[in-house]
C-alpha cells in the first residue's frame, strides 16, 4: 500500500513515499521509494513517526502530539534510500491518518522563550481533545512552530468500516526471513543498550562494542534466571568476531543460536563449541571446609578427572588463598558460576 511517512526525527521533518507491508496487524516494513521536496498538503494516507527529537546542547525539539496514547501501529523494518537492504529496527511508533491534509499553524515570530512556552502548552491543552488531529512541534526554547495533520486518525490495526471490511490492510510481507520478531527484538536490544555502553568511559570502544553483542544474544536466548547465569557464563569468554556472527544472523534473518553456531566458518564454530562444552559437561566437586560443614562447589582440572573419591582431601582456590577440604560429591554439569579449580590431593582416602 503507497502512503507519504513524515520522519521527524529531526527538526528538518521530511516527507517520502513509501509502500508499505506487514508481518502482523500494526507491524509495518516501509520502503522508500522518493524524499519528495515538500509535506503533500494532502494524501490518502499519512504515516506520522511519533518518534520526535531532542537536542540537548540547543534545546531544539519535535514532538508529535495525539488525544489518545494508545496506538497499535509501529515500524518494525524498513529499506531506506541509498542503503541497499532491508533491515529490521527497532519499533517505532507512528499515527495513521486516512484522507488526511495539513495546515501549517501561525505562531509567534518574536524570539522570546516566554512566548515559546506559552505557545507550546496552550497547543498541548487544544490538542487533547482533537481525536481526528495529529500535531507536530517544532522549535527550540525561545521558538515554537507547528502543523496540523487532519482527517481519519487510525489508532487500531483492526478498525472495521460499516461493511466488516478491514479500513488499513496491509499486503503481507514477503521477506519475513529477515524481518521477524526475533530478528526485530535483536535490533530493538541492540538500541536499547547502544548508548549505554557509547557513554561509558571506562571501556574501550571494543570492549563496549563486545559488551553489547552480549547483552543482545543473552537477552534473546534468556528466559529464566538460570539460563540468563547460563548465558553470562558462556558469553564471558566469547570471541568478539562470534558473537558479532551470531547477532549478524540474528539480525538479518532471526535466526537462532544452534543455527547460528551452524553457519560459522570452523575455526569460530569449533571456538564456540569448546566454550560451551567447557561450561556445560565439566567435573565439579562439592566439599566441605574441616571447620564448616557447608558445601562449596569447585571444578576438577583435566588431569584430576575420574582420579577423585569422596572423602578425599584436595586443595582448593579460594578467594583466602589455597585451603584444604574434604570431598562430600562428585558430579557433570554446568560451570555456570564460573567454580575456581582443585588444585590437587592433599590426601587420598582409603
Amino acid at each position: 500500500m503507497k502512503a507519504i511517512y513524515i520522519d521527524t526525527r529531526s527538526r528538518l521533518i521530511s516527507a517520502k513515499a513509501v509502500w508499505v507491508t506487514q508481518i502482523a496487524p500494526g507491524q509495518l516494513i516501509i520502503r522508500e521509494a522518493v524524499e519528495l521536496p515538500h509535506i503533500p498538503k494532502s494524501a490518502e494516507l499519512y504515516i506520522v513517526d511519533a518518534t520526535g527529537y531532542s537536542a540537548l546542547s540547543s534545546e531544539g525539539f519535535v514532538e508529535v502530539f495525539h488525544e489518545s496514547s494508545f496506538n497499535q501501529f509501529s515500524i518494525i523494518g524498513e529499506l531506506l534510500i541509498g542503503e541497499g537492504g532491508l533491515k529490521p529496527v527497532a519499533p517505532r511508533e507512528v499515527f495513521m491518518i486516512k484522507r488526511g491534509y495539513i495546515q501549517p499553524l501561525t505562531t509567534h515570530e518574536n524570539s522570546n522563550v516566554d512566548v515559546a512556552n506559552t505557545a507550546y502548552y496552550s497547543l498541548k491543552e487544544s490538542y487533547k481533545y482533537l481525536s481526528n488531529s495529529v500535531l507536530i512541534m517544532e522549535g527550540q526554547s525561545d521558538q515554537t512552530n507547528a502543523i496540523d495533520f487532519s482527517g481519519e486518525v487510525i489508532t487500531l490495526a483492526e478498525k472495521e468500516d460499516s461493511k466488516g471490511n478491514l479500513e488499513l490492510e496491509f499486503p503481507e510481507e514477503h521477506r519475513q526471513d529477515i524481518v521477524n520478531p526475533i530478528s526485530v527484538q535483536a535490533a530493538d536490544i541492540m538500541d536499547e543498550h547502544y548508548w549505554q555502553y557509547y557513554n561509558d568511559i571506562e571501556y574501550s570502544a571494543a570492549e563496549k562494542h563486545n559488551s553489547l553483542l552480549k547483552k543482545v544474544i543473552i537477552s534473546i536466548i534468556a528466559e529464566t534466571d538460570e539460563e540468563i547465569k547460563f548465558g553470562n557464563a558462556f558469553f564471558q569468554n566469547l570471541d568478539r568476531k562470534v558473537a558479532n556472527v551470531i547477532v549478524s544472523e540474528m539480525v538479518r534473518r532471526g535466526a537462532s543460536l544452534e543455527e547460528c553456531l551452524d553457519e560459522f566458518e570452523e575455526r569460530y564454530r569449533e571456538k564456540a563449541i569448546a566454550i560451551l562444552d567447557n561450561i556445560l559437561n565439566v567435573q565439579l566437586i562439592e566439599a566441605h571446609h574441616d571447620d564448616n560443614n557447608r558445601l562449596f562447589t569447585w571444578v576438577v582440572p583435566d588431569t584430576l578427572i575420574d582420579n577423585l573419591r569422596i572423602g578425599a582431601k584436595v586443595e582448593v582456590e579460594t578467594k583466602y588463598g589455597i585451603r584444604t577440604v574434604t570431598i562430600n560429591n562428585i558430579f557433570r554439569g554446568p560451570n555456570i558460576n564460573r567454580h575456581k579449580s582443585v588444585l590437587g590431593l592433599a590426601e587420598e582416602v582409603e
